[in-house]
């Protein structure tokens, strides 16, 4: 028999004998560690045990943790997204409006281009003022004279 060593559990001292020392050590920790009803099942200690359950626990609670912040973060970052959707869309809105006022304008400003007279007209129309304002000056200086020549002036 082999000492394995020994524990305190409760206050009392266990000691811990097992098999032949023949054998190896890894048949001895399956003799030691093993039920004798069930070969297969392996015994664990208490300490082994709550070991066990509390990493599980862990495990379970910083999964859950984790799955928390993930869905904070996920409504955050859509939330965020779901504005800078609607943000996109009424700058898109104030963008078209501001096309079609451009539009308009262009619109405005080629009719107005047809309508609007050029330096040629205008100085053909100039020209003809100038004719117009000579014939009524030559026309006022026949009439002047025609009256002049047949009235015979009173101041004398």
């Amino acid at each position: 028999m082999k000492w394995l060593g020994f524990g305190h559990y409760f206050g009392i001292v266990h000691f811990q004998f097992c098999g032949s020392t023949k054998s190896s050590p890894l048949y001895q920790f399956a003799l030691c560690h093993t039920n004798v009803l069930n070969p297969f099942q392996l015994e664990m200690s208490g300490k082994a045990t709550a070991s066990v359950v509390g990493f599980l626990i862990g495990v379970t609670m910083t999964t859950w943790g984790g799955l928390l912040s993930f869905g904070e973060n996920y409504q955050r970052s859509t939330a965020s997204m779901i504005t800078s959707v609607e943000e996109l869309q009424s700058s898109t809105s104030k963008v078209k409006r501001s096309l079609g006022k451009i539009d308009t304008v262009e619109g405005d400003l080629s009719s107005l281009k047809a309508k609007a007279a050029t330096q040629a007209d205008l100085e053909k129309l100039r020209n003809e003022l100038l004719k117009a304002i000579d014939e009524v000056n030559v026309s006022h200086l026949e009439l002047k004279a025609y009256v002049n020549s047949e009235v015979p002036s009173k101041r004398k």
